[in-house]
């Protein structure tokens, strides 16, 4: 501020005062330095946009109508895009690893498990209906040899012909009442096992068999005999 004086009196000059046109003239430099302007988008490696422009041009084809593509022209297709990759593309990605709950794993084994008991518990017997074989000639062909001979033998009461055979009482072994049987005779008996003496002695397989299950009437007569 200045004092100018004025007929004795001092005049307070005011500072001037800016003009209408300086305030628009700065609200617009203002706007236009502040406004929105266009920003570049930002600069990708070649290799990550080739694979999604792949994907675009196949999509737009594809949208027309899917019946004009075959199977050769999408493979050509194809291979004439992944011949413009450059070489640090790889096309064959690794899958994304899948973590594989225990449950799942428990359950194939159940699974597997019911399906190994049922196959071994049934099978059998299908293949018995199959060929129509004799469970008892499959049993008589597993029994194993026999150690009871003539010298175990009580031969006190004598051997029946081969005819007449079926479950003689012929001593203990074991502490086990024992019978010579016929091949007829052996499903009575839970222990069976092959004779090689009497084998030789009948000409035809005969067993020692133990463990009688139905007490046959040939047998329970002559143990009443022998006594």
């Amino acid at each position: 501020k200045s004092r100018v004086e004025t007929k004795g009196r001092p005049l307070i000059q005011r500072p001037r005062q800016p003009s209408s046109s300086m305030i628009a003239t700065a609200i617009a430099a203002l706007a236009f330095t502040a406004g929105p302007s266009a920003r570049s988008a930002p600069s990708l490696p070649w290799r990550s946009r080739q694979p999604m422009s792949l994907l675009s041009e196949i999509a737009s084809l594809t949208a027309i109508d899917p019946a004009l593509i075959d199977l050769s022209t999408a493979a050509d297709f194809s291979a004439s895009s992944w011949h413009g990759m450059p070489s640090q593309f790889v096309p064959d990605a690794p899958a994304v690893p899948t973590h594989r709950p225990f449950s799942r794993y428990l359950l194939d084994a159940v699974v597997l498990n019911i399906v190994i008991s049922g196959a071994s518990s049934f099978w059998p017997i299908f293949r018995r209906k199959l060929t129509n074989e004799d469970p008892v000639a499959t049993r008589l062909a597993r029994v194993p040899e026999s150690r009871f001979g003539w010298i175990q033998a009580d031969l006190r009461s004598p051997l029946p012909p081969i005819e007449d055979l079926e479950a003689h009482p012929i001593g203990f072994h074991g502490g086990r009442p024992v019978f010579l049987c016929s091949q007829r005779a052996t499903s009575r008996f839970l222990h069976v096992e092959r004779s090689a003496d009497f084998t030789e002695h009948y000409g035809v397989p005969v067993f020692i068999c133990s463990s009688l299950v139905a007490e046959p009437e040939q047998a329970a007569t002559a143990s009443v005999k022998s006594s």
